[in-house]
């Protein structure tokens, strides 16, 4: 299903994949990531985030960290989501 969600939301509501908790997964994208983040930031901040954050039944983030980390780091209102159905 594809809906639009508030990224604190996401955050709030979803494990990142390792569930290592948000702060350090964002710290390691930051640390290992940085030259695309900044070409990912650019692009969303000129034409928007087209592409959805994959929102597993189980609770984690199964796509879209990266786009995640930039949604929260500029304060966007609303992202694209695609919440995938229990796959049981």
């Amino acid at each position: 299903m594809f809906a639009a969600m508030n990224p604190l939301d996401v955050i709030a509501t979803y494990k990142d994949g390792d569930e290592v908790g948000w702060e350090q997964e964002f710290a390691l994208l930051y640390q290992t990531h940085t030259d695309k983040l900044d070409e990912l930031r650019g692009s969303i901040l000129a034409e928007g985030m087209h592409t959805p954050i994959w929102l597993g039944s189980d609770g984690r983030i199964w796509d879209g960290h990266h786009r995640l980390l930039i949604a929260v780091e500029q304060n966007l209102d609303s992202v694209p989501v695609f919440i995938f159905p229990n796959l049981d």
